[in-house]
């Protein structure tokens, strides 16, 4: 789909094989999960989203003619002009039941609202575009297009009926009105190359199909959920929670703590705007209790465990890289913060080094409930490496100390980066806890040393 903001616009190509009815309505770039039961492999998405590419189908089950639909379909988008309001895609077969045939198949164009956003998507007015009236925003049209002219149709609701004819006969659409096939595709090819050479000139020859790949892998999970208060990276578009189990795929994600602040280091490869904005939800997400939680998502978050800190780590080299001190105070701290609850919560004694933990504080007097908190299984999550036989068998004080009755030495390690990080951040923004935070990393370096 195409999502336009601030309206809430939605523009979602479906993929229906016209003898059977069978369609593929929806895709997710997350072979993993394969949610749907549609193959969807990605290929190029630019930082400013001039241009992005992904090829979808075959979708749902081989031997069920209700459901299956055999063609590979290249579905190329992008966006221009004044804060990229100018939409455009083009969707073009590559292969039909394994042939060149394509008449078979045919392309519905629905246009709705994302997150409840208050408007109107009309089909029906002239048979080829979706009229798009939001309340309070003006109206947006998106026109349809296909290749030699082949007529296209209203549902009568809110989506576009456009026939494919052979392979490479694109149907298209645009928000500049009675743009044609060839136009939309000069327009997408100028914007294709445009970003493989910018790859090529910031990357050089030999890294930019690597540079492609880590760009295609941040970029094609960047979200945006009004839950939130800005776009953000998820590890996965298929992984997620769904909000209150809303009847809506819309609200579905889920953000991991230290995975995230990774996402933001790799962003920041290509995109200040997009690396700070997932940094800030990571950030923000913190709990009373002090710490960044292992995961959350629309307001509920894992209250009796973290994973491994790297937060001050991350934002001292976006720091070095962008020199942004305003960034740096955003988050100082909230890291701070849950530095110091890795010194109120989890340090095993004697030797005082930090191990794994859960226990949910807002339980300590009422149980910790129905979930797997205060366990080994939820201590071992805490540690980011949730299958790693360092953590098999049962060692794990659920009475006194809620902590794994194992010193952990990498969690040391990155406590102690944590500490020296965060006193280069302060001494960046003029705060007065540079000596004491490299005192305490020295004192848990000394303590890993013996």
């Amino acid at each position: 789909s195409i999502v336009k903001l601030p309206e809430g616009i939605v523009v979602t190509p479906q993929i229906c094989k016209l003898s059977t009815g069978a369609c593929i309505t929806a895709a997710i770039p997350d072979g993993r999960f394969r949610k749907y039961d549609v193959s969807t492999r990605v290929d190029l998405h630019a930082w400013d989203r001039s241009y992005a590419q992904y090829f979808v189908g075959p979708g749902g089950t081989e031997d069920d003619v209700t459901t299956h639909v055999n063609a590979n379909i290249s579905v190329e988008m992008g966006a221009k002009g004044m804060n990229n309001q100018e939409l455009s895609l083009l969707l073009t077969p590559v292969s039909c039941d394994g042939g060149m045939d394509c008449s078979d198949y045919q392309v519905r164009l629905e246009g709705r609202y994302a997150w409840f956003r208050a408007g109107v998507a009309d089909a029906a007015l002239n048979g080829k575009s979706i009229a798009f009236a939001s309340a309070g925003l003006g109206t947006v049209n998106i026109s349809t297009c296909t290749t030699n002219g082949a007529a296209a149709r209203s549902d009568g609701k809110n989506a576009v009926l456009l026939p494919f004819g052979s392979a490479g006969d694109a149907v298209g659409a645009a928000s500049v009105v009675d743009m044609t096939i060839g136009q939309i595709r000069l327009q997408l090819d100028n914007a294709k190359a445009k970003e493989v050479a910018r790859l090529h000139d910031t990357f050089g020859t030999s890294n930019a199909e690597v540079a492609k790949a880590i760009q295609a892998a941040v970029m094609w999970t960047y979200v945006y959920n009004p839950v939130e208060n800005g776009p953000f990276l998820p590890v996965s578009r298929g992984w997620g929670k769904n909000l209150n189990n809303a009847n809506s795929d819309d609200w579905i994600y889920i953000i991991f703590e230290w995975d995230n602040f990774f996402a933001s280091v790799l962003a920041g490869l290509g995109n200040r705007d997009i690396s700070y904005s997932n940094l800030f939800q990571v950030v923000k997400s913190k709990t009373s209790a002090g710490f960044m939680p292992n995961y959350f998502f629309g307001g509920v978050s894992t209250q009796d465990r973290t994973e491994p800190p790297v937060g001050a780590k991350v934002v001292l080299e976006l720091y070095n890289k962008f020199k942004d001190k305003w960034m740096v105070e955003v988050v100082f701290d909230d890291i701070l913060d849950w530095h110091e609850w890795f010194l109120r919560r989890r340090i095993l004694w004697p030797a005082g080094l930090v191990a794994l933990g859960s226990w949910n504080e807002q339980r300590s007097y009422a149980g910790q409930g129905d979930d797997d908190s205060n366990s080994m299984y939820a201590a071992r999550l805490e540690s980011g490496l949730d299958n790693s036989p360092m953590y098999d068998g049962s060692f794990f004080d659920n009475t006194t100390s809620h902590l794994m009755q194992m010193y952990d030495v990498g969690m040391s390690s990155l406590f102690v980066q944590e500490a020296n990080a965060l006193a280069d951040l302060a001494d960046t923004i003029g705060r007065p806890e540079g000596r004491v935070l490299r005192s305490r990393g020295k004192l848990m370096a000394d303590k890993i040393r013996r």
